[in-house]
């Protein structure tokens, strides 16, 4: 969609994109939407579910995948850390 309206072909927007920004626009949204969920779970008090469809996601198993993946960390224990 990014590229469609960008009048870019797919290719093209992820070599621009990786170009502007080190890394291609898949891992690049989703590291802005961890980053969103880990400002959610230090500042908040949602449920996980709650917190995967504020970040744009449908399956909390899935995106509890990835926060873990990214951050080291669940997103339960990275809570209660608290502030990094």
């Amino acid at each position: 969609a990014w590229a469609s309206a960008a009048a870019l072909g797919v290719r093209t927007l992820e070599r621009r994109w990786a170009a502007a920004f080190g890394e291609p626009p898949k891992r690049w949204l989703q590291s802005v939407r961890v980053e969103e969920a880990r400002r959610l779970l230090e500042r908040g008090s949602d449920g996980w579910e709650a917190i995967t469809g504020r970040c744009g996601y449908s399956d909390p198993a899935s995106f509890r995948e990835l926060f873990e993946r990214r951050v080291g960390k669940t997103p339960g224990s990275y809570r209660r850390q608290g502030r990094p």
